[in-house]
Order: structure tokens, then sequence, then C-alpha cells
């Protein structure tokens, strides 16, 4: 363009012009000496067309596929019959409120040792996707390892061993996220450091969320670490520290926090006989939302200090009558993962007549990362609540992720034995009550939640209804019986070698 005089700019840019204004543009003084032709424009034209067809362009190439990598984790397949289950199980879910059954489903299979057939596990997968199954971190995790065949991209570490110290970060966010909280509560000093070796390489949103991890069993060790990200460039990262920070033992903000908190309970003596202390709120008006945002980021363990009892003891005097600061203090224990806290709440509300269903759902709510011993340990807690009213499927749920397993049989015999389970027949038999529109839900989630010994009253109950949900019931407790026979088979032959 260096080369152009004004005169030939604007010869140019007339011949780029739509409409009757665009002129042609003169041939090249060079090239029209050349040319015999009467009409020089034509044949200069002529002759780039034929450049044109020599100089094309290559070929935009596809993208390459990403690869796809064939996986085996090592379990052994399922035998045929076993498999045929499956495959019915997972056709008869496919119908709405059949969750918890697939739930249930993945976690025995987990438990088992065993994998399905790798043609079964992509539609196994639609299924669960499509009834928007909730799964644990076990579960997630054995699901990512079954897989037969991943894209490059999507490839989780396997092993047997699952998610471990030296696999973690191959995670998906969430998993890992589930993976340092419960790490936390049994090596708080690990977990942390796990975090801060890989935090430098992740984007904002997931620093923010592994920070949030380390919640639980915050203390002043924690300090350098949370104060090392108040020159980070993410403000959420920062924010996220901050809250941690808070919850250091002598952080101005902690000390605040607890002085509201312990202001608004008393401790006071009652009886005439028989004087024992009793916590209580300073106002009886005070209600649940209001408890919970006094114990936000606080401890059971912090506030006990401050009010000069133990953890134990505080747990033990909460008045029983106190509806909502006993729900509020078991939230704060759930959220903290004290899971001993949480068995004497539990214990004292259950001697105060407190529905057993509030406290399940507070410690589902949670998301509370639980050793199997300390689910057990809750779930006997919970266990001598009874069934009356017959609780509602979340409540079922919650007991389910609870428990972690099927309830034992001592919890589960009760449960056709009570005023709550009658009263649910007959709404059952009654097309025009509203209990029988969602009892579809309710008894998939009762299932999940029983031993398979115990399910025939529910499948009984359900056809006797007509509906839909009793074939998937039927379809599961035949699916978890030839898993429970095939697992027992394959130990006795791995015990006798």
């Amino acid at each position: 363009m260096s080369g152009l005089s004004l005169a030939d700019c604007d010869a140019l840019e007339s011949a780029f012009l739509i409409g009757l204004g665009r002129q042609a543009l003169p041939p090249v003084a060079s090239l029209a000496e050349l040319s015999d032709t009467p009409n020089p424009t034509l044949a200069c034209l002529v002759l780039v067309a034929q450049r044109r067809r020599y100089v094309l362009p290559e070929p935009v190439a596809p993208p390459q596929p990403r690869p796809r990598i064939p996986r085996d984790d090592g379990r052994p397949m399922l035998d045929a019959e076993t498999g045929r289950l499956l495959q019915r199980l997972v056709e008869a879910c496919n119908t709405r409120n059949a969750a918890p059954l697939l739930e249930g489903a993945v976690a025995r299979l987990e438990v088992s040792g065993f994998r399905p057939h790798p043609f079964q596990v992509p539609r196994i997968m639609a299924v669960l996707k499509k009834q928007g199954c909730a799964l644990g971190l076990t579960e997630r995790a054995y699901l990512a390892e079954i897989d037969p065949v991943a894209e490059r991209g999507d490839v989780l570490p396997g092993g047997a061993g699952g998610i471990d110290e030296s696999n973690w970060t191959g995670f998906p966010t969430a998993i890992r996220v589930d993976y340092i909280a419960a790490l936390r509560r049994r090596d708080p000093a690990g977990a942390r450091a796990l975090v801060e070796a890989c935090l430098a390489a992740e984007p904002a949103n997931v620093r923010v969320e592994l920070i949030g991890a380390l919640s639980a069993g915050i203390s002043p060790d924690d300090r350098p670490f949370l104060e090392g990200f108040a020159q980070d460039r993410a403000q959420t990262v920062r924010d996220a520290a901050a809250r941690l920070l808070s919850l250091v033992k002598g952080a101005p903000a902690n000390a605040e926090r607890l002085a509201k908190a312990a202001a608004a309970l008393q401790v006071a003596s009652e009886g005439l006989i028989r004087r024992k202390r009793v916590l209580k709120p300073a106002s009886s008006a005070t209600t649940f939302p209001q408890f919970q945002a006094l114990f936000e980021r606080l401890t059971i363990e912090a506030l006990a200090e401050r009010l000069e009892l133990s953890a134990a003891e505080l747990c033990r005097i909460v008045q029983p009558a106190s509806e909502a600061l006993l729900l509020a203090l078991a939230n704060m224990a759930a959220r903290s993962g004290n899971a001993d806290s949480l068995a004497e709440l539990i214990e004292t509300g259950r001697s105060g007549g407190l529905a057993w269903t509030a406290f399940a759902n507070v410690i589902d709510g949670n998301s509370m990362p639980l050793a199997r011993g300390e689910r057990r340990q809750l779930v006997a807690a919970l266990a001598p609540f009874g069934v009356d009213p017959f609780p509602r499927a979340r409540d079922w749920q919650a007991l389910a992720a609870l428990s972690g397993e099927p309830l034992p049989a001592e919890i589960a015999r009760p449960i056709f034995m009570s005023p709550g389970w009658r009263e649910l027949l007959a709404a059952l038999g009654d097309e025009k009550s509203p209990r029988r529109a969602l009892a579809d839900t309710d008894l998939a989630a009762l299932a999940k939640a029983l031993p398979i010994a115990a399910l025939a009253p529910v499948i009984q109950a359900a056809n006797d209804a007509g509906l839909v949900i009793g074939g998937a019931i039927g379809a599961y407790a035949a699916f978890a019986a030839a898993l429970e026979a095939r697992t027992t088979t394959n130990q006795t032959r791995q015990d006798s070698r």
C-alpha cells in the first residue's frame, strides 16, 4: 500500500463500493502494455482466477478425536444372573421417584467389590443423571473407577483404594473438597498440608472451596497458613481465609462472637429437692434461625469454655423443652464434625420428646464427614425415637445418608409395628388421600434405608395400593439379595484359600 498514490487509493476504494458508484479498477500499466486483447481488464481477471486455482489454501483438517482409553480397575465382574437383575432394576427405575433405589444399588455395588459389565455402565450413568441421584464421595469415586472407557481429559485416578493423598488432585473439585473435609477431621495438619501444596495451581473458585473445607477443627496452628492469603489476587479467596481466621481461638472477631452467643444463654438451677443446672435461652422468644446466626462459625468446645463448662456437660444440661436452642447446638456440632457432642444432644432431645427427624435432617444438611463407628453411634442414638408419626421420604433419606449402610434389623423391626406405619397403609388404600400421591418417594426412600430382609412389607404395601414403585422396589430387593449372596460366596472362597 505504501507504493500507491492518493489517486490509486481512491480508485481501489471505488472498486469495492456496492451499487452504481462502483468503478472497475484499471489494469496495471505494465500488464496493459503486454496484452493484445481489446479488453485488458478481463484478461487480468482471468490471470488472477487461474492463479487462484493453484494457490488454494490447504483444507482445514477436522479436529483429532480425543483418544479413548480403555480401563479395567481390577474388580471382578458380576455374574450373568446378577447382571440381569441389575439391568432389570435400572429399567424399572426409569420412572420418577426411584432415585433412592438407584443410590442404594450403587452403594451396595461399591461395598460388594464387584463391578457391572462395561456395556451396562453407560446405561446406569444415564439413568443416574436422569433421576438426579445424590451420591456420596465413595459412590462417586466408584462410578469414576468402573467407567470402562474414559476421555483423556476426564480420566480419574483408579485403583482399588479410590481417592487418597497420592491421587486426590486428579478428581473433580466436588470430590476433592469432600475428601479434604473428611481428612481434616482425622488429620488436620495433613489436610492443611495437602491444600497448601496444590493451591498455587488452582483457579480462585477452587481455592475458595478447598480453603472452606478446612473449617472443621480450626486451630491456632492454621493461623500462618490463613494469614498468607491476605495478599491473594482474588478477593473471594481473601474473604474465605478471613472467615476461617475469625474462627481461630483468640482472634478479636471470634471473641466478640462468643460473647454475643454466651449473652443469649443462661445457666440456671431448677428443682426443689434435687437441684440441677440447666442451660436455657436468656429469652424464650429467641428462634432457631436467630440461634443459628449467633452460633455461626463457633464450636461447642469454644462456647462451653466461655460458659465455664465442659463440652459434654453443656450438651447434657440443655433444657429439653428449648427445641430451638437444642437444634441450633446440634447444627453447630454437626457443622464442626463433633459426633460425640451430637450424640449427647440427641440423647437430651430424646428425653424431651423431640422428633428424631429434626436431628437426622440437621446431620444430613451439614453433609457431616463421619467414620463408620461414628455413624453407627449416631444411628444408635436416633433409633429409640420411634416412627410415629411416620417419617417422610426426606427423613428416611437423611437417616440412610447418615447410616451409610442399611439400618440394623433391630431398628427396622419396630417400623412395621408402629401406629405411623398403619396410618400410612390406610392412606395408601384411600385414592383421595394426599399422602398417597407422595407415597412413591416415601416408600422408595424407606426401601433404601432398610435391610433387604425387611423389605417384604414395603413391596406388599406398594403392590396392594397399585403403585408403580412396587415393581422397582421388588427389582431392587431381588438384585440386592443376589448381590449379597454373590459377595458372601466370593468371601467364602477367598477365606478358604
